[in-house]
């Protein structure tokens, strides 16, 4: 158990690796963290809850669902430079 009333410094030269039944992350007002490649594997599901969440991706940004994908807003906006494209197997609908 590691606890800081103020600031807690964790460096690592080349990996750092936490395994639990269980690990928790809290702050009171920032959480950061950088990497050159990360990635999160988990067995079950992930919820991400925010008043509001940038995704920034450089040069892509990809999204895959096996089952379904659903997107539900009062407004939604894609803007693209030069193309956007869009493939359906079975069956697709826009309804305005």
């Amino acid at each position: 158990r590691v606890s800081s009333s103020r600031v807690l410094d964790i460096v690592s030269g080349e990996s750092l690796s936490a395994t639990s039944d269980s690990v928790s992350v809290s702050s009171g007002s920032h959480v950061s963290g950088s990497a050159a490649s990360a990635s999160l594997d988990v067995s079950s599901d992930v919820r991400v809850a925010a008043s509001d969440i940038d995704v920034v991706a450089g040069r892509r940004l990809s999204a895959y669902a096996g089952e379904s994908l659903a997107l539900a807003s009062d407004a939604v906006a894609v803007n693209a430079g030069s193309t956007v494209s869009m493939f359906a197997s079975e069956s697709a609908s826009v309804v305005v």
